[in-house]
């Protein structure tokens, strides 16, 4: 009998977890993007986070390209997080490793592509290099789709980095957004 009160209580327990997991609503924001270095090959002061309606922020404006990028560009991402807010960052172990341009544009861009095709005018996946224009973001929302769902709440910096010939950082970026993980109820 004792045993059946011990396995009973734990079935009632994990059950009590996965629906506390479970009923956790993510919500996710952009707060800000700065463009820290690289002016000379792209210039990206026009992006704005802007308030699109009292619960959503978007990210418009537009971003100058000075010169095509190829596979003399390579890219890295890192990712870090501040749990309290209060930019004191922890880097995370997601970060997206150093990749030629065209490597980039045919296998980390191809994944995320879908969620930007009708608010940018970047290229289709596999267009390499990436042609010297301005192009354009429309009232870009980050949705729950993008983040991955073991991300920690708090605030995350998202940093882009652009090096030319594998070797000089010639462009900078920091995006900034808010995860937070409330109760549905």
């Amino acid at each position: 009998m004792n045993t059946y009160l011990v396995a009973y209580s734990f079935i009632q327990l994990l059950a009590l977890f996965i629906v506390q997991v479970c009923s956790e609503r993510l919500s996710v924001q952009f707060e800000r993007f700065e463009q820290l270095m690289g002016f000379d090959t792209a210039n990206a002061n026009n992006l704005r986070i802007k308030k699109y309606n009292r619960t959503v922020t978007v990210l418009n404006g537009t971003v100058d390209v000075y010169q095509d990028m190829g596979d003399d560009f390579s890219i890295t991402i890192d990712l870090a997080y501040s749990p309290l807010g209060n930019n004191q960052f922890i880097n995370s172990p997601f970060h997206v490793p150093q990749q030629y341009g065209c490597e980039f544009l045919n296998t980390t861009y191809r994944m995320y592509h879908e969620n930007v095709r009708n608010l940018t005018n970047f290229p289709d996946p596999g267009v390499c290099p990436l042609p010297a224009k301005q192009y354009y973001v429309n009232n870009m929302e980050l949705t729950t789709e993008l983040v991955n769902d073991y991300a920690q709440a708090g605030l995350w910096k998202i940093t882009v980095k652009v090096y030319e010939k594998n070797t000089s950082l010639v462009i900078e970026c920091e995006l900034f957004c808010k995860i937070s993980r409330d109760m549905l109820g």
